[in-house]
């Protein structure tokens, strides 16, 4: 009779893979569920209120910004936001602005601090300027297509949606480090945030998202995000468990 011998790398990794393989189904069911597009109502064309809030100049920015102001929608505004009249990025955005003169585009510069999160308190500062009861949020890296807002509003038909989550993808601009960097994003952070959700639902949103106005007044507004390291997440969490 033979006799079958397993090595400890044997016995540990046949359980290891068979996970390996079980989460690669899941993650692949998730991704295929999450690229699907919201419907979009044919009359529902809310004014939007674009805030980005910048710091530094980053490879890029030029592009990044722009993508957000040149939107197939009806009314919306781009509000830039920075703290201090040096800020590199402040330059790009004056340069943005000129070459966009039939843009709703404004930047306000104000120094103020709501709380220790500086890119919230910049958000503060850029959301008392706002006009519009649909917002959209994103760090000045994310970089959109022409029906960026008509996706980010879509959701909104439902009274009860108060805010929306949407994942990025990453793109590498440069050698290596970069290179590796949007490996992580793609290949690590995409398919573990949406195997979550697909598992258990979302209460939290990232760098690129949507909020009605109303949600985000009844959790304080950004001055209350003010006070979180992770704003964003925060965000999600304040607005799904609100009573």
């Amino acid at each position: 009779m033979p006799i079958l011998v397993f090595s400890l790398a044997q016995i540990v990794g046949i359980p290891l893979g068979a996970a390996a393989l079980a989460y690669l189904v899941l993650a692949l069911r998730a991704l295929r569920r999450f690229r699907e597009r919201p419907a979009r109502a044919p009359d529902w064309h809310p004014p939007v209120s674009v805030l980005k809030p910048v710091y530094g100049a980053s490879p890029g920015l030029y592009e990044c910004l722009r993508s957000f102001c040149e939107q197939d929608w009806p009314t919306y505004e781009v509000i830039f936001g920075a703290h201090t009249e040096d800020d590199p990025a402040v330059e790009v955005v004056r340069r943005l602005i000129h070459d966009l003169p039939d843009r709703d585009l404004r930047l306000i510069v104000d120094g103020a601090l709501a709380g220790p999160n500086r890119k919230a308190a910049n958000l503060a500062n850029i959301f008392a300027r706002a006009r519009y009861d649909i917002i959209v949020l994103a760090d000045s890296d994310v970089r959109v297509d022409r029906n960026c807002l008509a996706s980010m509003a879509a959701p909104f038909t439902e009274p009860s949606v108060g805010a929306v989550a949407s994942i990025y993808k990453g793109w590498a601009i440069g050698a290596a480090p970069a290179q590796f960097g949007a490996l992580y994003i793609n290949d690590w952070f995409v398919p573990s945030v949406v195997v979550d959700v697909d598992l258990r639902g979302i209460d939290f949103v990232f760098a690129m998202s949507s909020v009605r106005r109303e949600a985000l007044d009844a959790i304080g507004g950004f001055v209350q995000l003010a006070q979180f390291f992770a704003d964003d997440f925060a965000l999600g969490r304040l607005i799904s468990h609100k009573d």
